[in-house]
């Protein structure tokens, strides 16, 4: 069995990229033809419309709704009932996250707008409203430097219990590494390089030591560094879950207990069934390489689900085939998904 006792998660749902199905589990026309996300508050439905700017994207139009988005851009320009309803619904997709053992809460609106400073607006308007509702820290997610430093001034630490995490510094921008060391965060480390992302361990571990030497130069200790190897998808890049599975060891091989390695694991099944089986399947060979954290959703990838995956079991055994590259391009484990053989009880 996986020890996964000590897994720390980085909760990954409130990102401007989630997307609900309209007319599906979370959205839904009113009577009146109104489109609305709806939720459950304290046994009462909540409704909130969605904004025209959300309706006019091709998202919307394509049948999905970026439902982070959509509560973000109500939040800052809606209607005062509208304004409310967005932030409540924030408040509730971070409650299901901390009642679900989310250590960190990760905020990201990289995908609301093109325009950087509607971004930096909004990431100032989003902090402080999931910090309402949560007591962990926040991990605050930015492609962008100036987006990263906006929500850091925002973020308040007396409130977090503790310093925000920041995500990302990298060898394409280690001037993250100044300001998150001055403000004592934790931060995730991506084990990309200047040139582009890594395609083997070698390259994956190569850059690691590179960028967790300039942490520690920088003046991060080893315990506030997040390790990313960098998680592709396994359908368009079969050999990637070895080479991070073959970095993980190697890191945590020479570092020691002190540093965390985490990742963006839920990647590795993009374009893959059954989503939820490949994650914690993924998860589970992470922790057992010496993984101890990572960017996932709590609600359907716990590490106590995870833990009492049964390994023997014909789903496991085939998703693990298809991760080690014992079956390219996963065909038996899409044959054993079209014979209906991938059923599992978490």
């Amino acid at each position: 069995m996986t020890d996964a006792s000590r897994f720390i998660i980085i909760g990954e749902n409130i990102h401007c990229t989630r997307k609900v199905k309209r007319g599906g589990t979370r959205a839904k026309a009113l009577d009146d033809g109104t489109e609305v996300l709806f939720w459950t508050d304290e046994g009462t439905e909540r409704h909130l419309p969605i904004p025209e700017p959300v309706r006019r994207g091709q998202a919307f139009e394509g049948g999905m709704i970026p439902h982070v988005a959509a509560a973000v851009e109500a939040g800052m320009h809606g209607l005062p009932d509208e304004q409310d309803a967005a932030r409540a619904y924030i408040a509730w997709l971070a409650r299901r996250q901390l009642d679900r053992g989310a250590a960190f809460l990760d905020v990201n609106v990289d995908e609301l707008t093109p325009d950087l400073d509607r971004r930096n607006e909004a990431m100032a308007w989003l902090v402080p409203v999931v910090q309402q509702a949560a007591d962990v820290p926040l991990s605050i997610d930015s492609s962008e430097i100036s987006t990263l430093q906006i929500g850091l001034k925002t973020y308040d630490a007396d409130k977090g219990g503790g310093p925000a995490m920041i995500n990302s510094a990298s060898l394409e921008r280690p001037d993250v590494l100044a300001f998150a060391a001055e403000a004592g965060c934790p931060t995730i480390l991506l084990a990309s390089s200047p040139t582009g992302m890594p395609e083997t361990a070698e390259q994956r571990i190569d850059n690691s030591r590179q960028i967790i030497d300039r942490a520690t130069a920088a003046g991060l200790g080893l315990d506030k560094l997040y390790l990313d190897p960098l998680v592709f998808p396994a359908s368009s890049k079969p050999e990637a879950p070895v080479a991070v599975l073959d970095a993980i060891r190697a890191i945590r091989q020479q570092y020691g207990p002190d540093i965390h390695i985490a990742g963006g694991h839920s990647n590795v099944s993009f374009g893959l069934p059954n989503r939820r089986l490949l994650n914690a399947v993924f998860v589970a060979l992470c922790i057992d390489a010496g993984g101890d954290a990572g960017l996932v959703d709590p609600i359907t990838c716990h590490p106590d689900d995870i833990a009492r995956l049964d390994r023997d079991s014909e789903p496991v055994q085939l998703a693990e085939a298809g991760f080690l590259g014992k079956d390219m391009f996963f065909a038996e484990y899409l044959m054993a998904y079209r014979d209906g053989r991938l059923n599992v009880e978490f």
